[in-house]
């Protein structure tokens, strides 16, 4: 109900292009899209002629599409949303410790930007794989590495996927870790260090109890990990 003139002063500036265009073409009618402040317009623009036929003006039609936009927008990333979880789910049901190495290696690539919190504990079963065990060196888990894909390189990039997820499921796969003394020792030391990044002061028992059990090198994990949940002095003892 409003004339060009009344409306925003940029909605004038593009109708005045449009308008001009189609006054020197030979079009009857012209339809378009703009989007103003944030809105999207809908502009219908149809010729009128005189009696003999000439060019007379024109009628602009305007009908506002930005909820219908809006919500097809929103439809459309629902959908995506939609179909990248399944996509996902196919992927992680791929994260079993008994499927092909090379297989599981590529699911955990291609699950590298999903926070799932219930992925967790698939991320700890495939850390438990990590060859090598309690006696591994830093220089022997270092070679395992540099090999190609195996379970060394897998267990490193489950356990990175497991430290990159938030909340309560993630912490205690990552306590879980923590805790075996059987898992591989570089991941182990990992993952008592990391016990310090979750927060979570019911680990204070878990890491003094170690520090009376384990080897200096748990031990000094532990002080780390300790020096991070309570950097004020607790009571254990070197």
């Amino acid at each position: 109900g409003k004339l060009i003139h009344d409306l925003e002063p940029e909605l004038h500036k593009v109708l005045a292009l449009v308008t001009d265009v189609f006054t020197h073409s030979r079009l009857q009618t012209m339809t378009g899209t703009i989007s103003p402040n944030e809105r999207t317009l809908e502009v219908r623009l149809v010729r009128v002629t005189d009696d003999g036929g000439n060019y007379a003006g024109m009628v602009v039609l305007f009908r506002d599409r930005t909820e219908e936009t809006q919500f097809r927008t929103h439809m459309m990333r629902a959908e995506k949303m939609a179909v990248l979880g399944e996509l996902a789910a196919a992927v992680a049901s791929r994260l079993d410790p008994d499927e092909d190495v090379r297989v599981v290696s590529a699911a955990l690539v291609a699950l590298e930007s999903v926070s799932d919190p219930t992925l967790a504990a698939r991320y700890v079963a495939l850390v438990r794989k990590a060859p090598g065990g309690p006696d591994e060196s830093d220089a022997e888990w270092e070679a395992r590495l540099s090999t190609g894909v195996n379970w060394a390189t897998t267990a490193d990039l489950a356990y990175k996927r497991l430290a990159g997820l938030a909340g309560p499921a993630a912490a205690a796969g990552i306590r879980e870790l923590a805790s075996d003394p059987r898992l591989n020792r570089v991941l182990r030391l990992r993952a008592v260090r990391d016990l310090a990044q979750q927060g979570n002061r019911n680990d204070l028992d878990l890491l003094e109890d170690m520090l009376k059990k384990e080897d200096t090198e748990l031990r000094g994990a532990a002080r780390y990990a300790l020096h991070g949940l309570a950097p004020e002095p607790v009571s254990y003892t070197h």
